[in-house]
């Protein structure tokens, strides 16, 4: 028996900009005597809309409006990536924090295969061993799947734990996060941030990647 995908509304035919533009004059011009009927620019007028702050929103966007253009310039200026619709707009990070290797291994490899797209491994004394770490990522492509560290103890030795890692393994697209937030430190450990060893990391990172 051969099964078949089941496709929401696969059962209707995609309908085109002018079917929909067809519809909307049909709605609009539906109670307007004959003669006085909207045109299709005078229909589109009374649904678009304008924000407080004088934006114009047209009632409908598609792909041919336009490109989004760079992150940071006009017209768009947030965020790091273009955003297209794909799924590449979402990051499935796994957390992990188990020291026994094999068993955190298993599951690191376990769920970049079920799907997550990133690694967050907490290290200290009551989690994984810095020295661990190569241990517990091998087999994982850091080319593809960000790594991220993080400790409640020592938030730098995660760090170079991490920096080791990427030069060990010849990581030439590498990308997560060193977790080097002092202010966080400070409100989890007490104590005046230290923000001198913050800049040491950037200058690191930004030398090395």
């Amino acid at each position: 028996m051969t099964e078949t995908p089941l496709l929401l509304a696969g059962d209707f035919a995609t309908p085109s900009q002018g079917d929909w533009e067809a519809e909307v004059l049909k709605i609009l011009n539906r109670r307007r005597p004959e003669g006085k009927e909207l045109n299709l620019d005078q229909a589109m007028d009374r649904l678009r809309t304008t924000t407080v702050d004088g934006l114009s929103i047209d009632p409908l966007y598609t792909s041919h409006d336009g490109t989004l253009g760079e992150p940071g310039v006009e017209p768009f200026t947030r965020g790091t990536t273009i955003r297209t619709g794909s799924l590449t707009g979402w990051e499935v990070c796994a957390l992990h924090e188990d020291p026994e290797i094999a068993f955190s291994n298993k599951e690191v490899l376990a769920d970049l295969e079920r799907g997550a797209t990133s690694l967050w491994l907490r290290t200290g004394a009551d989690a994984i061993s810095v020295t661990d770490l190569p241990a517990i990522l091998d087999g994982v492509d850091s080319d593809i799947a960000a790594i991220s560290v993080s400790s409640y103890d020592d938030q730098q030795a995660a760090a170079r734990a991490l920096l080791s890692y990427f030069s060990a393994t010849g990581s030439h697209h590498a990308s997560g996060n060193l977790g080097v937030d002092a202010l966080a430190f400070a409100a989890r450990n007490g104590g005046r941030p230290e923000f001198g060893s913050e800049a040491e990391w950037v200058r690191a990172a930004m030398a090395e990647y």
